[in-house]
């Protein structure tokens, strides 16, 4: 058993309670999470692999042969971050960590991932207490942090895996996706990094193919002008964005250099 300082299940219990958005954001929050790990956002390199219940391949060969039509049975997000290094480990033991504070995280991650999903499974070598380490553990809602083990690694390069396992039934319908449909999901999620050119390597990958998410941006054709205003003793910065592949425009909102609201038309 773990040692949360708060109740684990009362804060996902109260998350579902008050969720109407879309299942994925769990993924988002993990991609989220990838990024903030590098040193900068344009160093950071995450993959995000979609996998299936069902894929049918040709006999003796890896050819996919249809489209799968099974349900997602899992995501999973690696990235060259810093990884689980003692700090953070201990951050994760605690629910609402003002560990990243700086970066407007409150903590709350982790919750999404276990209101949309029975349980996470993590893998991270990095350099834990002084010396290179392989971390591993499982995050679930019954048994919070449990696995959990640190063993001497000859990796010399950070990498980390998260491991989101087992869609709960309440989310199997709506969290049908493919890497394409993702691709374009986590962009607009994470649109503020590319519109500072600031921006990291996202890939995602189904049994269909790979799809860059910087290609996405780039074949959307954005002209972003932006206008910089003070309120007060506060700084605003406001980037409008109109996308010539569309009739799509959106406005991005930011307060001292964080993206906090983005609206379209």
């Amino acid at each position: 058993m773990g040692s949360m300082k708060s109740k684990l299940k009362g804060a996902v219990r109260e998350f579902k309670a008050g969720f109407k958005g879309t299942p994925l954001i769990a993924v988002m929050e993990a991609v989220v999470n990838s990024i903030q790990a590098a040193e900068t956002p344009h160093d950071a390199i995450v993959n995000v692999k979609v996998i299936y219940e069902n894929v049918q391949k040709e006999l003796f060969t890896d050819k996919v042969t249809s489209v799968p039509k099974g349900n997602v049975k899992a995501f999973e997000i690696t990235d060259n971050g810093h990884g689980f290094m003692e700090k953070y480990l201990d951050a994760f033991d605690e629910l609402y960590t003002e560990c990243k504070k700086e970066l407007g995280c409150k903590g709350i991650g982790r919750i999404t991932w276990l209101a949309i999903f029975d349980h996470v499974e993590v893998e991270s070598y990095c350099e834990y207490a002084g010396r290179r380490s392989k971390v591993t553990f499982r995050f679930d809602e019954d048994n919070e942090i449990t696995d959990k083990k640190i063993e001497p690694s000859d990796v010399t390069e950070n990498k980390t895996k998260v491991c989101l396992v087992g869609v709960h039934s309440d989310y199997t319908d709506k969290i049908r996706t493919n890497a394409e449909k993702l691709a374009g999901l986590i962009l607009d999620h994470c649109l503020s990094y590319y519109i500072s050119g600031n921006y990291p390597d996202i890939r995602v990958q189904d049994v269909n193919g790979i799809f860059f998410v910087s290609e996405l941006f780039t074949d959307r054709h954005y002209e972003v002008t932006k206008d910089e205003l003070k309120i007060m003793d506060t700084e605003y910065s406001i980037s409008h964005l109109l996308s010539k592949s569309s009739n799509l425009t959106l406005t991005h909102r930011a307060k001292n250099g964080g993206i906090f609201e983005s609206a379209g038309q």
